[in-house]
């Protein structure tokens, strides 16, 4: 039997893109099994091109991992409570490929 990290990276970060993009904590979780998983998994640029404010706290590890094109999806109910969300976002605007603004 093989272990776990042992296996190919892509295989590693195929396992990461099944898990829901409604939430990225599972893959954090999965990216500290092993730190050769973790360089597999944050490699993956599909599972850090979305960033939204429902999962703010994660944004600035998304923004650290991925280097290309970002998708921000913000939802502004209380600007206040985006404010710092809106501000860790604002060096990055030229990797924002789309922008979701919603709100009242």
């Amino acid at each position: 039997m093989q272990p776990v990290n042992c296996l190919p990276p892509e295989i590693i970060a195929l396992c990461a893109a099944f898990v829901p993009r409604t939430d990225l904590r599972p893959i954090v979780s999965l990216a500290h099994v092993y730190q050769y998983w973790h360089g597999a998994i944050t490699s993956s640029l599909g599972s850090w091109t979305s960033i939204d404010s429902a999962r703010k706290e994660l944004a600035p590890l998304c923004l650290e991992c991925v280097g290309a094109a970002l998708t921000a999806n913000i939802s502004v109910l209380d600007i206040q409570e985006e404010k710092v969300f809106i501000q860790t976002l604002l060096p990055h605007v030229p990797r924002i490929s789309h922008l979701s603004l919603t709100g009242y």
